[in-house]
């Protein structure tokens, strides 16, 4: 006959085992140290795995979509840039208006409050001045002779320090652009409007949160220098 009251009442003393498992968690999130290329995570990936006999754009040939806050310097090292960006967020809210340039052409001012303001009309002008512009100017980087889906794909360079809406507000922008361009027809699946054969779209990988403040600077000087 068993002595123990466990196992006299046939159950199992877990307490042991939680405790080991505890302490080897504390111990993995303690010493887990994130390198260099650990620090970028992808996201949206283009599109593999080209079709035989059709021509095919190269990464290189990207269109880069740059967005950056208003109010930053556009000369200087990564460290200038690091210290303007600390002394505009130091009220602790990400900085509302943003510059957006398309490759080397000439950037416009984007303000994001406008994009959150509860009067739909002023909302809506914000946004159409916004497609108007990314219409005009990704038409100068259109490749004649090319299917929408072999198009230069769309890099959306989004600063990790603005405001969600600003990205999106971009993304929807070309996304708008690419309806129009091609014979976008309904979806009878979910009755939304079909962009299968467009162009890719997608967002520059982001900074992952643990990658620091510092590495703020790096990143404004790279959007800053994208062309």
């Amino acid at each position: 006959m068993a002595t123990d009251d466990h196992l006299s009442n046939g159950r199992l003393d877990l307490v042991p085992m939680i405790d080991c498992v505890m302490l080897l968690l504390i111990f993995f999130v303690l010493t887990t140290k994130f390198s260099s290329p650990d620090a970028v995570i992808p996201a949206l990936l283009p599109k593999s795995g080209p079709s035989e006999g059709k021509a095919v754009v190269t990464k290189d040939q990207s269109v880069r979509v740059a967005a950056w806050p208003v109010g930053l310097p556009e000369q200087g090292d990564a460290h200038a840039l690091d210290r303007s960006w600390q002394g505009l967020s130091v009220a602790g809210t990400p900085p509302a208006r943003a510059r957006i340039r398309v490759g080397n052409r000439a950037p416009i001012e984007l303000d994001g409050a406008l994009l959150g303001a509860s009067d739909p009309q002023v909302r809506n002008r914000e946004l159409e001045r916004l497609h108007a512009y990314l219409a005009g100017e990704l038409a100068a980087f259109e490749v004649d002779g090319l299917e929408r889906i072999h198009q230069p794909q769309v890099q959306l360079h989004c600063f990790s320090g603005l405001p969600w809406s600003i990205g999106l507000a971009l993304f929807d922008a070309v996304r708008a652009y690419e309806g129009g361009r091609q014979p976008a027809g309904i979806d009878p699946a979910n009755g939304r409007e079909d962009l299968s054969n467009a162009r890719t779209v997608a967002f520059a990988a982001p900074r992952c949160p643990t990658a620091g403040v510092k590495q703020r600077g790096e990143e404004l000087y790279e959007i800053l220098h994208l062309r």
